[in-house]
Formats: C-alpha cells, sequence, structure tokens
C-alpha cells in the first residue's frame, strides 16, 4: 500500500506488519510514507478499523447528501357533478317544462318525489310559503306564531314563522293558517303582492289594470282586488281565457312554477 491516508482519530501508536511506522499527523488525518504489504494496525486509542477488523483500512467513506424531493402540488378536489332535473312527469315538450327547470336549478321547489314532480298536484298554503323562505334563504327565525295548526318541527314551520313577522301571509284568523289547504290563485296573487312589497318593488303598476273586463272579476275577494290588479299588470298571473281569471280556483305546482319564474326573472 502506497502513502495511505485514512483518518483515525484518539491515535496514540499505529504499528503496520508488525512494524514501527513513523507518520505525519494533521488535522486528525494520519500519512505513512513507504510501501506495506497487507496491513495489521494497532493503536492505544479507539481508532476506526481497530485489530481483528474486517480487514479494511478503518476509512469512513463520506455519505452523500440525498437530493431534496420537490413539493408535490396538492390535490384540487373536483366539483362533484351537478345534479340535473331527471323527473319522469316533466317532458322537454311540455309548456312548463322551462319553468319546473328554473325552480328545480334555483332550489326553490322539490318533487314530490326524486323522480316525480308532480305538475298537476295542487300546491298547498304551505308550500308556496316555504318556496319564499327558501328564496331568501331561510333567515334565522323564531317559531313564535299563534297558529295552533302549525306542527312545530314541520318542514314548513320556520317558514309560516317568517312569513307571518314580516306580514306576507295571515291566517283564517288569529289562531289558523291551513296549512295543508289548497291554495287559490288569489290567495297567490296576495302572497306575492305582500312579498314585492316587502321586498321594496314597484307595485304601482296594479293602479292601471282594469281586470273590471274580465268576466268574473266580481268573485275576487276584497282583501284580494289589489293583489290581483298588480298580478295581472305585472303578467305574474294571466287569464285561463280571455275573459276569466278564476280566482277562487286552486293552483297547480306547474303554475306556481310558472309564476315564481317571471317573479324572479322580472325582478332580479
Amino acid at each position: 500500500i502506497e502513502n495511505m491516508q485514512f483518518y483515525m482519530p484518539n491515535v496514540m501508536a499505529a504499528r503496520l506488519d508488525g512494524q514501527d511506522v513513523s507518520a505525519e499527523i494533521e488535522d486528525g488525518v494520519i500519512t505513512f510514507d513507504g510501501t506495506y504489504g497487507s496491513s495489521n494496525i494497532s493503536s492505544g486509542g479507539g481508532g476506526a478499523g481497530g485489530s481483528g477488523g474486517s480487514g479494511g483500512t478503518g476509512a469512513t467513506k463520506p455519505v452523500e447528501p440525498v437530493e431534496p424531493i420537490e413539493p408535490v402540488d396538492p390535490i384540487v378536489p373536483v366539483d362533484p357533478t351537478p345534479a340535473t332535473m331527471s323527473y319522469g312527469d316533466v317532458n322537454a315538450n311540455d309548456w312548463f317544462y322551462e319553468n319546473v327547470k328554473y325552480v328545480f336549478d334555483n332550489k326553490l321547489m322539490n318533487g314530490i318525489s326524486e323522480d316525480k314532480f308532480g305538475p298537476a298536484e295542487n300546491l298547498t298554503r304551505a308550500m308556496l310559503v316555504t318556496i319564499l323562505y327558501r328564496a331568501e334563504e331561510e333567515p334565522p327565525v323564531e317559531a313564535d306564531h299563534s297558529f295552533n295548526d302549525i306542527l312545530f318541527g314541520s318542514y314548513y314551520d320556520k317558514a309560516v314563522a317568517w312569513a307571518s313577522k314580516i306580514g306576507v301571509v295571515g291566517g283564517y284568523d288569529k289562531y289558523t293558517f291551513a296549512p295543508d289547504d289548497k291554495i287559490t290563485r288569489e290567495q297567490i296573487a296576495a302572497i306575492m303582492y305582500r312579498y314585492a312589497k316587502y321586498k321594496g318593488l314597484d307595485v304601482s303598476v296594479g293602479e292601471d289594470t282594469n281586470i273590471l273586463s274580465y268576466d268574473d272579476a266580481t268573485d275576487i275577494s276584497e282583501y284580494a282586488i289589489e293583489a290581483m290588479q298588480y298580478a295581472v299588470g305585472s303578467g305574474l298571473l294571466k287569464g285561463k281565457t280571455d275573459s276569466t281569471l278564476n280566482p277562487k280556483d286552486n293552483a297547480t305546482r306547474a303554475e306556481i312554477a310558472a309564476i315564481l319564474q317571471r317573479f324572479f326573472e322580472a325582478n332580479k
């Protein structure tokens, strides 16, 4: 072995092939002069590769630094596929298709089941109030109304409390709201009229609307006359014929979907 160099901390003495050898020590590195055969090095200290070792020089190979791993970009969650309307009783060629799609897309109305909207089903008073409550993003409200026929904890409980508090709906009397009664066309007109005023919308169009031209104008309840003028004048309600308004007729779910779309799109 020629001109060997290796690191041996705390070396006090060294022998190579049974001979004393001279060496220079600088900064912990021992340099042997001359040529030697197999090495058999002993030391007075705890040097690396001491006697009885595996026959190596005792030198420690430096470890190569590990390259840092580039950070991986976080996985961005994919938005779930938006829900699509799939009611079996609503077809693309139905007159109410776009209306139902509008209330579905805007989360105003749900179906009567997962695969049925029930366009020909009648709407109830509780249902319409709940729709408007949803449109307002369901503000917090205490259910402190005086109606005895409102089931606390029901789907419409807070909606009725909210609508009653802001004056959008009233009961048949102080204690009776009749949530499951089928809603009539004039009741819808009255509720939408009050809701428009609550929203601060201009309802003056009704002042110039002549509903006396309809054959059944006298069938309109006194409380609903101004509301019917507004509903007809603004285009929310249309006559079932050119000469009739049918104010006492019950409204279907398809009809209220159309009324809601007309109202909200006209007042964006």
